[in-house]
């Protein structure tokens, strides 16, 4: 009986301690005296939402020499990421845009070397504060044009800031390019490349919100319009713009959240 008691006692201290996980972490948390032990079930948290930091807009009129910069105040949050579009009229050769003196990735742009393109360049983590943005361009005529927006967001996936991307064409009347999200709380970002005459500017019509609107000072034939949209769930999207009539270029991307 002695050597029973014995074993009993010595089996006590080995559970006087709560035991406890905390979710996500994989860490074990013991706190000695409690006589117990508990657990937490793990888990990891969800997407982030994408969110809107601030904007901006610069432009390079008929026949200006490259390149063309401006100055953009870039908030310090979570998981940041710049994005910049522009609309070029007539061939400009290979276009190029910096941040703070960081190239930035071009992440899809309508076909290079037609008379009308648009672009999406990216940047994750980029330098807060007051950034200088420059946008370069190697060849060019006295008519060519250069439209550059810039839009700024937090809760971005920072390995991947481009979910998925698409481009279209319209001779004019609707343009209407479409993709399909592979995460939900995704931001769809539309780069539209206008090309009517007068001063008429697109009118969105699928629930796109205009952030930056950029027309050529000289002529008012050219308008570069950067809109935004959250997609709450994952799906097919389209992006309806009604323009003036002239033929229209859009980039259309998905903004993939964090982490």
């Amino acid at each position: 009986m002695r050597k029973i008691a014995l074993l009993i006692f010595l089996a006590v201290p080995s559970f006087a301690g709560e035991i406890t996980t905390t979710p996500g972490t994989g860490s074990i948390v013991t706190t000695p005296g409690t006589g117990s032990i508990s657990t937490t079930s793990g888990g990891s948290s969800g997407p982030d939402t994408v969110v809107l930091d601030s904007s901006t807009a610069s432009a390079a009129p008929s026949g200006a020499s490259s390149p063309i910069s401006w100055n953009m105040t870039i908030g310090a949050g979570t998981r940041m990421a710049l994005v910049v579009g522009c609309a070029t009229a007539f061939d400009i050769g290979t276009l190029s845009v910096t941040v703070g003196g960081n190239a930035m990735t071009k992440s899809t742009s309508t076909v290079e070397g037609t008379p009308y393109q648009t672009y999406i360049f990216t940047y994750a983590n980029p330098p807060s504060g007051s950034q200088a943005i420059q946008v370069s361009w190697d060849s060019g005529g006295s008519d060519h044009r250069v439209l550059c927006g810039a839009v700024s967001f937090s809760g971005v996936n920072q390995s991947q800031i481009v979910d998925v991307s698409t481009v279209a064409y319209a001779g004019g009347g609707t343009i209407a390019p479409s993709l399909t999200t592979l995460t939900a709380n995704a931001v769809l970002l539309g780069v539209v490349n206008d090309n009517g005459s007068g001063s008429y500017i697109g009118v969105p019509l699928s629930g796109q919100v205009v952030k930056v609107q950029n027309t050529d000072a000289g002529t008012n034939n050219y308008t570069l319009t950067i809109s935004t949209r959250q997609a709450t769930t994952t799906g097919s999207y389209s992006d309806s713009w009604n323009t003036f009539g002239g033929p229209t270029q859009e980039s259309y991307i998905a903004i993939k959240p964090g982490p």
